[in-house]
């Protein structure tokens, strides 16, 4: 007699879990709720995992959010404001405005069109591009062409921009965390229900067998109790299989020490809004700058062999 295997499902990542309340609702579905005698149980089981996908998808408003937004078009209006002055230099009639003016312009050029990009690439591209700008030699020619003052106001709003949105990533995690641990612990309930369930039926069906075993196989009663027995050991076999397929992967990932680690991923919202913190981009040098590292001459040095893998299955 083959029952469902005891599963620490509490101890997976959120994406593991996810994946593993799923595919035992396929495996429900598949050998039906009505051939499991489970159709009451599973109703409750579907909603829990509803809810928890609405918890994932869920995307958290709150008061930073359209403050976000104001602080993306503030930025976008500066960076503007200072390309367009510098562009309009480009036809000053004194020429070294005009030579200051085409250095800026290239170097701002060089990112592409920043008020389009994506919110993240933004951030990093202005945050390298302020840098440029503010020290020699373009520091010289956006001084030149009077545009110090655009500039500090541009930096500004981009370096306001990302400290509201780390504030806003932070608190945005900290609710759906909430929203989904909430959402999990009525889903585990759910399975334990589930999974309790089937193994009933299964130790029932095998003292049923016993007392049946004398009785007429032909008659009625005798066939659907060897039918429902033959399902519940489908069914058995096939989470059995799923559960030490996750068992593994969870093993590989170190579910069991660290469960939280893995943070559910909101829907994006437009202009490829992300939630992580925002990061610098390393500003490319310019052609001829910077030093080529030398490559070790034969015998230089010695290379370690790394030792080979151990391959010994695991025990479960």
């Amino acid at each position: 007699m083959e029952l469902i295997e005891e599963f620490r499902v509490a101890g997976l990542p959120n994406s593991l879990y996810v994946q593993y309340m799923t595919e035992v609702d396929v495996r429900i579905t598949n050998a039906t709720p009505e051939a499991l005698r489970i159709p009451t149980r599973y109703e409750l089981y579907k909603a829990a995992l509803n809810a928890l996908n609405a918890a994932y998808k869920r995307q958290v408003k709150n008061n930073l959010t359209e403050s976000l937004e104001e602080k993306d078009k503030e930025r976008d209006d500066d960076y503007r404001c200072f390309y367009a002055h510098a562009k309009a230099d480009l036809y000053n009639h004194d020429p070294e405005i005009r030579e200051s003016a085409k250095r800026i312009v290239n170097k701002i050029e060089t990112y592409g069109n920043l008020a389009k990009s994506s919110r993240r690439a933004q951030s990093g591209d202005m945050t390298n591009l302020g840098k440029a700008l503010s020290t020699e030699p373009l520091s010289a020619d956006v001084e030149k062409i009077g545009q110090t003052t655009n500039l500090n106001n541009m930096i500004a709003a981009n370096n306001a921009y990302i400290e509201l949105d780390r504030e806003r990533s932070a608190s945005k995690k900290s609710i759906v965390l909430n929203a989904t641990r909430e959402a999990r612990e009525a889903l585990d309930e759910q399975y334990r229900i589930v999974v309790s369930a089937i193994n009933a039926q299964v130790m029932m069906n095998a003292y049923v067998d016993e007392k049946t075993q004398e009785d007429e196989p032909s008659l009625p009663e005798v066939q659907a109790a060897q039918t429902t027995a033959e399902v519940l050991a489908d069914f058995v076999r096939s989470m059995n299989v799923l559960i030490k397929e996750f068992k593994t992967e969870a093993e590989q990932l170190g579910s069991d020490k660290n469960p939280d680690d893995s943070t559910p991923t909101p829907e994006t919202p437009d202009k490829e809004e992300e939630d992580d913190t925002t990061t610098e981009t390393p500003e490319n040098p310019d052609e001829g700058e910077g030093e080529t590292p030398e490559t070790p001459s034969e015998g230089e040095g010695e290379t370690e062999t790394p030792e080979e893998p151990d391959d010994r299955p695991v025990v479960q």
